[in-house]
């Protein structure tokens, strides 16, 4: 698999996660690097979506 198709992949699951969160208050999506857990972080319209192991899996997002 080449960069793009994993960068696709996960950014597919971390849109999933974030919407879970939002809407059910939870994320039953896992790392797609490690199947740790993940944790949302918001601020205002920025958010955050991280793996809670030590993987290094982060994605951040700023709103306008």
């Amino acid at each position: 698999m080449d960069s793009k198709e994993v960068m696709d992949k996960e950014s597919k699951i971390v849109f999933k996660a974030a919407e879970e969160y939002e809407t059910k208050g939870e994320i039953k999506q896992r790392c797609p690097r490690c199947n740790g857990k993940l944790k949302y972080y918001g601020a205002g319209k920025s958010f955050s979506i991280s793996c809670e192991s030590q993987c290094g899996f982060v994605h951040n997002f700023r709103g306008l």
